[in-house]
């Protein structure tokens, strides 16, 4: 089967909602609860069947602590096609950084036609939730009526579900791949 598509997801969200876990379960099919905090930010590459199409999907993992690498924020989004913005459900403070940092930030530097979803991830814990299901719905009408999903990095519920319905958002043809140069006040960076 030969790869239909090439597509760049940038993954955002505080520290400690469970990006790099999900991504893990989504491409190793594994969990570790060991995990460090991303450094800037990180990318993994996953090959997916949708719909009966081979899609491949540069998943970008930006740092959730501002410190990390926020002076090249601009590069990290720069060619995405899509966006995950993860919470933390028992972290009522994650869920509130999507709508003062996260969500204008992907605004601001990703194309305006991203598609994006919400997740809500730790599904698991979910004796001990933060945020109301009203609260939830009542951000996604915020963000342009933007699909919520509820995940679980640790079980793995969900994770794959939520990954395929933002690539059958994502147009038919991938835009065009190659490296991008960004230039910051701190210098220049190449995304291949």
């Amino acid at each position: 089967m030969s790869i239909d598509g090439a597509y760049k997801i940038v993954q955002v969200g505080d520290i400690d909602a469970g990006k790099t876990s999900l991504l893990l379960r989504l491409i190793q099919d594994r969990f570790n609860k060991e995990r460090l905090p991303t450094i800037g930010a990180a990318f993994m590459l996953h090959k997916m069947v949708v719909d009966g199409r081979e899609v491949k999907v540069e998943v970008w993992d930006i740092a959730g602590q501002e410190r990390f690498g926020q002076a090249f924020h601009y590069c990290y989004y720069k060619g995405a096609s899509g966006a995950t913005l993860v919470f933390d459900i028992t972290n009522k403070e994650s869920f509130e950084a999507l709508r003062h940092r996260w969500f204008g930030e992907l605004k601001q530097y990703t194309p305006p036609d991203v598609k994006i979803i919400l997740v809500g991830n730790k599904s698991d814990l979910d004796d001990r939730p933060a945020v109301g299901i009203d609260a939830i719905n009542q951000l996604c009408e915020e963000f342009g009526g933007i699909p919520y999903f509820e995940t679980s990095a640790k079980t793995g519920e969900g994770v794959t579900e939520a990954f395929t319905a933002l690539v059958r958002m994502l147009p038919e043809s991938p835009p065009p791949y190659g490296n991008r140069v960004c230039e910051t006040r701190h210098g220049k960076c190449v995304i291949n």
